[in-house]
Formats: C-alpha cells, structure tokens, sequence
C-alpha cells in the first residue's frame, strides 16, 4: 500500500490475518486510527481457509 494511501483490514469471523510487511525504515509502521466510518460503506472480503476450502477449513 502506497505511503499515505487510507486502507483498512477486516479481519472477519475468524480474527486473524496473515501478512508479509516490507519496510524501508527499521522503525516500521505505526497506525493512524480515523474513526472515519468510511470502512462502513464496504462489504468485508474474507478469503481464509473457512470460506476458500483450504487446510484448516471446519467441515459441514
């Protein structure tokens, strides 16, 4: 995601998210919380092993 480009994670049901973070800075990346609401006006994608079948996905 580009410096100073406004994004956000849902991390759905599950509540967990996997990530790789690549940093130019040793020190990182802090969050900036809004509390905009923008993020309301979007329906969550979630694409872990509960809703593409993978390794791990509960069985019904």
């Amino acid at each position: 995601v580009p410096r100073g480009t406004w994004h956000w994670f849902d991390l759905c049901a599950d509540r967990r998210i996997r990530a790789i973070r690549l940093f130019q800075d040793p020190a990182g990346w802090t969050p900036h919380y809004t509390d905009s609401g923008v993020d309301r006006g979007f329906e969550p994608v979630c694409l872990g092993p509960a809703q593409v079948g993978g390794r791990g996905a509960a069985s019904g």
